[in-house]
This record gives C-alpha cells, sequence and structure tokens, in this order.
C-alpha cells in the first residue's frame, strides 16, 4: 500500500478481488478525490477487452444518475488496464444480505426501486445492464444504493463484443434468454433485479446449482 500507479493514484487500501480485478480505495493526487480503482489482471488484456473498459466509461459519461455509480476515467499502467470510479464506502448490498434470512420487506423494495431508478436510466439509452446483480450494488455514506459495473452493457450505439454463442452475466441472475444467448432486451434486467429482490426478502436466490448448466435447466 502507498505505491503510485500512473503517477496519479497512490493506493490506500484494497478493497475487493475478483477473476479478472482487484479493486483498491486510492487517492487521486491530481484532484485530491478518493476513488474506487480498478486494477485489472494483466491476461485481461486480450481481444475486445480494452473496447469493453472504453464502452463502460462511455456510458458512465452519459449516465449521471443518483442510483449509478460513476465512472471517472481509465488507462493503462504497468502493462495492465485501470479504472477509477466513484467510491462507495459502505459496500455492496451482497455484503448485507445472510443465507436464508431475508432483509424487511420496507428496506428491500426500498432498494430494489433505487435499482430500478437507475436501470431506467440506463434503458432509456437503449442500453441493457446484463449483470444486475447485489454483488453489484453498492451503498454510499447517506445509504444510497447504487448500481455498478457495466463491463458487461449492451447498448444500441455501441458495438456488441459478445461473440455468438457466448453468454455473459451470472447464471443464477440470468433470464432464461439471456442464458441461451438470444439477444436479451431491458426485461432480462427486470428479472434479474427480480431474482435479486427474493434473494433480499428470503436470503436465498430462487434457483441454485452447482454449474451454470443446472441453473438454466431449474
Amino acid at each position: 500500500m502507498g505505491s503510485i500507479l500512473a503517477e496519479r493514484f497512490r493506493i490506500l487500501e484494497q478493497i475487493g478481488t475478483g477473476a479478472s480485478s482487484t479493486v483498491y480505495r486510492a487517492l487521486d493526487e491530481s484532484t485530491r478525490v478518493e476513488v474506487a480503482l480498478k486494477v485489472y489482471a494483466a491476461s485481461y488484456k486480450g481481444e475486445g477487452n480494452e473496447e469493453r473498459i472504453r464502452r463502460e466509461v462511455a456510458l458512465s459519461w452519459k449516465l449521471n444518475h443518483t442510483n449509478l455509480v460513476r465512472v471517472f476515467d481509465w488507462g493503462e499502467a504497468r502493462g495492465t488496464f485501470w479504472l477509477a470510479m466513484e467510491l462507495c464506502r459502505e459496500g455492496t448490498l451482497k455484503s448485507r444480505l445472510k443465507r436464508g434470512e431475508g432483509l424487511p420487506w420496507k428496506e428491500a423494495c426500498l432498494y430494489a426501486s433505487q435499482i430500478l431508478s437507475g436501470l431506467s436510466a440506463v434503458h432509456s439509452l437503449e442500453a441493457v445492464h446484463r449483470d444486475v446483480k447485489p454483488d453489484n450494488c453498492f451503498f454510499t455514506e447517506d445509504g444510497t444504493l447504487k448500481l455498478g459495473d457495466f463491463g458487461l452493457v449492451k447498448a444500441g450505439y455501441l458495438e456488441s463484443l459478445t461473440e455468438t454463442g457466448v453468454s455473459l452475466g451470472t447464471p443464477m441472475y440470468m433470464a432464461p434468454e439471456a442464458i441461451e444467448d438470444k439477444d436479451p432486451g431491458p426485461r432480462a434486467d427486470l428479472y434479474s433485479l427480480g431474482v435479486t429482490l427474493f434473494e433480499m426478502l428470503t436470503g436465498n436466490a430462487p434457483f441454485e446449482a452447482t454449474s451454470a448448466l443446472a441453473v438454466a435447466t431449474k
């Protein structure tokens, strides 16, 4: 910690990690603002991934909405890509869910309405998020819930990067047409929101299995 990335971001602490990236709390020394800095693995520099990051930034700049995580900038340093985003300090919706224990229904409905408000803005641009799930919903210090992670967004004004026959998303939350790669529209996002609301109310997803195929079968 304390190292500098891209001659601009001072790394303060690691706050998350995934298969393709690690997220840090970092200080943007050019603006003195703390950000969530996603640093991608070197292996992410495959064909099409640079365009996915560019697309994520482009969509965020078109959408300035209370319930959407803002993306500020992106670039390349030390042989890998980075993405600077709004820092939501209170964790994810997933972190507040306990297996088998639902949230109070009024609280769950409030969160669902905030996600829906963000999705409405996304859909107004004829875009589809394609990865709505508790892990991608983030809380700010004032309790606002924001939908983030636009890396899989498909928008009519941007060329789709999805390969034929390849489904993108998290199977547990994906609509049947998305799993079957049938060009899902906004309704697929609403399905994913429905699964998320179900999990908020019950503490469990409606369809669970050990593989994507098993989930799809259910």
